[in-house]
């Protein structure tokens, strides 16, 4: 399609595989989104950049195989499965700055995840298997002020 920007800003909700293969789509707000249908951006390779907040509510499959390159996630339960699956291009992801869990596969196959970025109240309780697997995954970039978690000068997770 060519539809290239989508101003989601005041929806609430969208439904299952609303804009898989939007191949054109470049930009999405989704700062007000409360329930989203699986795989809802699904296959859209030219998503570079998407607007999320505290508020927006992510599900399983959600931007599998979208072209996004970075990402900063706010959930606050947990970061559905298969949500980035095959997400080539993403390089770096911020993860929330609370409690939560990472699903199953759900960065599997992000070839060029090189850099997880955790917060000070940053706290992984759990995760689901396959969730780095075919990343090139090689650091862990940690606030100073993190109460969970602490690293090596090369990056490594302690």
């Amino acid at each position: 399609t060519s539809l290239k920007t989508a101003a989601l800003n005041k929806a609430f909700a969208i439904g299952v595989k609303a804009f898989e293969d939007c191949t054109a789509l470049a930009y999405v707000d989704l700062s007000a989104l409360r329930n989203t249908g699986a795989e809802a951006f699904r296959n859209c390779t030219a998503l570079k950049e998407v607007k999320l907040t505290e508020d927006t509510k992510l599900s399983n499959g959600m931007f599998a195989f979208s072209g996004l390159t970075r990402v900063e996630i706010f959930e606050k339960v947990q970061i559905p499965d298969n949500c980035f699956y095959g997400c080539k291009s993403l390089e770096t992801v911020h993860l929330p700055d609370n409690e939560f869990a990472i699903g199953t596969n759900c960065f599997y196959g992000c070839e060029n995840l090189i850099s997880l970025n955790l917060k000070t109240n940053t706290r992984i309780a759990g995760t689901g298997g396959g969730i780095f697997e075919g990343t090139k995954l090689s650091a862990f970039v940690i606030s100073d002020e993190s109460k969970h978690y602490s690293g090596s000068e090369d990056g490594k997770l302690l």
